[in-house]
């Protein structure tokens, strides 16, 4: 029972990490398969009708949604849903899904991208690095990421759109080749060559958006705010006001201004929330009878940020991709962490043997008959010891998960080789606690089957021992009936006098 115990304590702490590990690889991932942008053109149909698989949408961010729980109505008490199903004073709330954030400020955008990926521009010969130069024949559209390599394209091909600015007016500085697309709030503005030729600025590429508050953390599991959100809410993370991980000693917390990230605009939290529907959502659900408090978006203030990709070395890259490109590494990684979040699901299960180990203590046969079985006991061994000798199969074929993780990240920034870092430590602590738990699984295994061993030797000897007993009361049984019926052949004995 108690190494049952431990095993639900580290399967805890594997879910948590791999879902850091399983957050840090999709977003690096995603990093190397998408490309710059090359237009934005406003989409006039509504992202409720069209599927942004359909249409190139451009996705801001995501609000997570909220979690399934239990609520009792009188004091407005809230919890997540750990159990199948809620108390009986306890109503139960549907979890809200996760809803990506298409809509700004009035705007819902579509881009033009090109058919390459960033990881194939840096291997074509399209990226180069800081210090060197454009071969003949073609120009330099402006810093592709953060490591200031550079993108080189054909003289005949527009640049990617390396600038942008949100506001009810033009940019005041010297920027050339402006577009816009205008809006009832704002207006966006935006470049794909903001500098003339005798300008000695490189621009930078723009790939990715993301909506955050003054603060974002380097780690993408990790979500800064200063309200007190919802208990449901699944923003509501542990650390998340902290921008720090409890067992990684991150040389990053967070990303500082302009490093990464460049703030374009501000919005309020809850006209945003409320114009791609989310404020909507939340209030026709029975969340706001227990507490959703949806006031507090209201004059908290959000960022809309743009980077570039997270650059990497193509060289140092190629030295590490002797036997697997960055990619496939990626997924492998994906694939481990969340495969050690299903081994941590499973372990859940090692309830059962706590209840077989409380039931040890009870004799079912001995309350119904009076007398003890020696069966049942055998019984109940045997189910525990074959339930742990099938997770521990399980758990010995998990423990190789973490093979994929043996090395370190030095090809990119200093954030993102952090970044790259905390999701390899997190799938090695999982890969440790799973072969510790290997070990536990083990040494339960054995000392079930030994106990399980000896209690057939005892229940064989104590059946051998009971049928003696039986052998022999069965016989005094004859004798006291031979005894009995010759009592009632012979006459009693009579005084006679001769």
């Amino acid at each position: 029972m108690i190494a049952s115990g431990f095993i639900i304590f580290f399967s805890r702490e594997i879910e948590a990490n791999s879902d850091v590990a399983t957050y840090i690889s999709n977003e690096l991932y995603n990093n190397f398969i998408t490309s710059y942008y090359t237009e934005f053109h406003i989409i006039s149909s509504s992202i409720n009708k069209t599927s942004s698989k359909e249409v190139n949408y451009i996705k801001f961010d995501k609000w997570q949604g909220t979690k399934e729980g239990c609520g009792k109505i009188k004091n407005k008490e809230v919890r997540v849903l750990e159990k199948k199903e809620c108390e009986d004073d306890e109503d139960y709330l549907e979890s809200i899904n996760a809803m990506d954030i298409f809509s700004y400020k009035g705007f819902v955008l579509g881009s033009t991208t090109p058919p390459k990926s960033y990881y194939e521009l840096l291997f074509d010969g399209s990226i180069i690095k800081e210090k060197e130069k454009c071969p003949e024949g073609k120009k330099n559209c402006g810093y592709i990421d953060t490591k200031y390599n550079q993108l080189c394209l054909d003289e005949n091909v527009e640049c990617p759109i390396n600038y942008i600015k949100i506001s009810k007016e033009p940019p005041k500085e010297n920027i050339t080749n402006i577009k816009t697309l205008k809006g009832e709030q704002v207006n966006i503005y935006y470049s794909n060559n903001p500098y003339d030729e005798n300008s000695q600025k490189i621009p930078f590429v723009q790939a990715s958006f993301k909506i955050g508050e003054d603060v974002l953390c380097s780690t993408p599991s990790l979500y800064y705010t200063n309200l007190n959100l919802f208990k449901l809410d699944k923003f509501n993370k542990d650390y998340a006001n902290k921008c720090t991980l409890k067992d990684y000693n991150q040389k990053i917390v967070q990303y500082m201004e302009e490093d990464i990230y460049h703030s374009l605009d501000r919005v309020d939290n809850y006209k945003l929330y409320k114009e791609n529907n989310i404020i909507d959502k939340i209030n026709n659900s029975k969340l706001i009878n227990y507490g959703y408090d949806i006031n507090m978006y209201k004059d908290n203030i959000l960022h809309l940020y743009v980077r570039t990709h997270f650059g990497f070395d193509k060289d140092c890259l190629r030295e590490r991709e002797k036997e697997k490109n960055i990619k496939e590494q990626l997924l492998e990684l994906n694939g481990a962490s969340q495969k050690m979040s299903t081994w941590s699901f499973t372990m859940l299960f090692q309830g059962i043997d706590i209840l077989l180990s409380i039931c040890d203590f009870v004799s079912i046969t001995e309350i119904f008959t009076g007398d003890f079985s020696f069966l049942e006991a055998i019984i109940k061994n045997t189910m525990k010891s074959s339930l742990s000798t099938i997770f521990g199969v399980i758990t010995w074929k998990a423990s190789y998960l973490d093979d994929y993780s043996r090395q370190d990240m030095a090809c990119s920034d200093p954030y993102t080789n952090d970044k790259y870092n905390v999701m390899i430590i997190k799938i090695r602590n999982n890969g440790n606690y799973i072969s510790f738990c290997s070990w536990i699984f083990i040494g339960v295994v054995i000392t079930e089957l030994l106990i399980l061993a000896i209690r057939i030797i005892w229940w064989c000897a104590n059946k051998k021992e009971s049928n003696k007993i039986k052998k022999y009361q069965y016989k005094i049984e004859e004798l006291n009936k031979i005894i009995e019926l010759q009592n009632k052949l012979i006459p009693e004995d009579t005084n006679t006098d001769f």
